[in-house]
């Protein structure tokens, strides 16, 4: 499978605009190039701590852009959609900052130059006081001794640890997991939600995800991480929409959780206390904070009371618990 490159051209004040709307999106590991004339900025102001540095190596283009890469095949090519109209809407706003052109490139990979473009920028990561999480390619680092660690490829699958939603649903989780537990998470992508959960002390997991890719991801990462074949189950479909599959999953579970995005969730909502026992803990994030009261006041109306909140860099996870649950 080949993949591509995409470029967001914008400006440095717009970078963070645009950043936030890929993630809304649900796109988690993209490039921050900063433009020559930024990158020799801050030469200028820091000229006293450098020999020599090209500023022309450092800043790539003349112009900013945030870089992902999408697989080159049907979920790449709706993604790839998908940013091309969020852009043209961001053009249209008034955000007070220069956006710039909101350029959209999109350029063929191969598969060798994305494995490389990857491994340079994705490295292992401590998370809260239990979790390591660890690329496949990577050595344990020292400091990681006594912690649970979670091996991973993150491949084009959704969740590495590296995006705050990510973290702040393993910090919750380790705090929340307990053995025999049984988990269903929605919109699973990588599967590192469940991994850790399973590495934790979970009996089993279920998995959910649209992507036709997720249930090889999640066989891989599984491997890499040592859990036992059978532990982890993954099913392609549609979670909000397909009854059938709704119906499959039945209820009951001790644990669900949900790293999205915020419109994705508010759908969600109403259908997770039929998929808990009363008393069971939701985890849910991708949410950004000026979404907040909005998901809050959707998951009081559905009975589920939030007990804990954790927030990183404009990002909110949360722990809301079933008053009453499903079969």
């Amino acid at each position: 499978m080949g993949y591509i490159k995409v470029s967001v051209y914008t400006t440095p004040e717009g970078m963070e605009l645009v950043a936030a709307s890929l993630m809304e999106l649900g796109l988690e590991m993209f490039e921050w190039v900063q433009g020559r004339d930024e990158v020799q900025a801050f030469l200028d102001e820091t000229a006293a701590y450098w020999d020599y540095v090209d500023a022309a190596e450092l800043g790539r283009t003349d112009t900013p852009c945030l870089r992902l890469t999408l697989a080159d095949d049907a979920v790449g090519q709706q993604q790839l959609m998908d940013i091309q109209k969020e852009m043209a809407r961001l053009k249209q706003g008034d955000w007070g900052v220069d956006v710039g052109e909101l350029e959209v490139v999109a350029e063929p990979m191969d598969d060798s130059d994305w494995q490389n473009a990857w491994k340079a920028y994705y490295k292992p990561i401590l998370i809260g006081d239990k979790l390591c999480i660890c690329p496949a390619w990577e050595d344990v680092p020292p400091q990681a001794e006594g912690r649970t660690v979670v091996r991973i490829n993150p491949g084009m699958a959704f969740g590495t640890g590296q995006h705050e939603s990510t973290a702040l649903c393993l910090k919750l989780l380790e705090g929340i997991v307990t053995l025999g537990m049984r988990m269903l998470d929605a919109g699973c992508g990588s599967g590192i939600l469940s991994m850790a959960a399973l590495m934790l002390g979970a009996d089993s997991a279920v998995g959910v995800d649209i992507d036709v890719n997720t249930p090889a991801a999640v066989e891989e990462n599984c491997r890499l991480a040592g859990i036992a074949p059978g532990r982890m189950e993954t099913i392609v479909g549609n979670i909000l929409e397909d009854q059938a599959l709704i119906e499959r999953l039945g209820g009951g579970y001790d644990l669900m959780a949900a790293n999205i995005v915020a419109d994705v969730i508010l759908r969600l909502i109403p259908l997770v206390p039929g998929f808990l026992r009363p008393g069971a803990p939701f985890i849910t994030s991708g949410i950004v904070v000026e979404r907040l009261p909005e998901v809050e006041a959707a998951l009081a109306q559905h009975g589920l009371t939030v007990v804990n909140r954790v927030t990183e860099n404009g990002w909110v996870a949360l722990h809301a618990v079933a008053q009453s649950g499903g079969k």
